[in-house]
């Protein structure tokens, strides 16, 4: 081994080294807390608070995190669906209710300690929620479809306003 070849190697060593631990002593920040993907790594779409402190997101593949302390930590709560979840609406701390993919919706009255799920015929995308009181609400979704509850979303009647896809509802006074 001729000093060429051992000088070569140092310092491709010393380059690796430099190369893989420099970057991480350069940018780490003990500051910083990871809070996402945790406590999913699924894309988080739509979240309402209830309140200052209760909280609730929804996102692809059935994700549904939770607060209690106004988004410090969240944890992540079992929806029963594979669908992916676009809108949420709460009514209070307790009850809420979730749409998404394929005409699902969920529905909880304990917190989403458990989730009840109905599926709308039409089968399209819903993407919207809004409830003006307890027992009158609207969802709306892709193909213009609209859907009205007068009884707190135990059944919906269908209308059809465009062919456009609806991607949120709200109404005010």
């Amino acid at each position: 081994m001729n000093i060429h070849t051992s000088a070569r190697s140092v310092l491709l060593v010393t380059l690796f080294l430099v190369v893989s631990v420099a970057p991480r002593l350069l940018f780490s920040q003990s500051n910083w807390k990871w809070q996402n993907p945790l406590p999913s790594a699924n894309p988080l779409r739509s979240v309402m608070f209830a309140d200052s402190l209760a909280g609730t997101a929804v996102g692809d593949r059935g994700a549904i995190i939770n607060t209690s302390d106004g988004g410090k930590n969240w944890v992540l709560q079992t929806s029963g669906t594979p669908n992916d979840l676009k809108g949420i609406f709460s009514f209070d701390n307790k009850r809420g209710i979730i749409v998404g993919a394929r005409g699902t919706i969920l529905r909880t009255t304990d917190n989403g300690l458990s989730w009840v799920m109905s599926v709308l015929s039409s089968g399209y995308q819903l993407n919207g929620v809004f409830f003006i009181d307890s027992v009158n609400g609207t969802i709306v979704g892709d193909s213009g479809f609209i859907y009205r509850t007068t009884n707190g979303g135990e059944s919906w009647l269908k209308t059809q306003l465009s062919s456009l896809c609806l991607n949120a509802v709200t109404f005010t006074d």
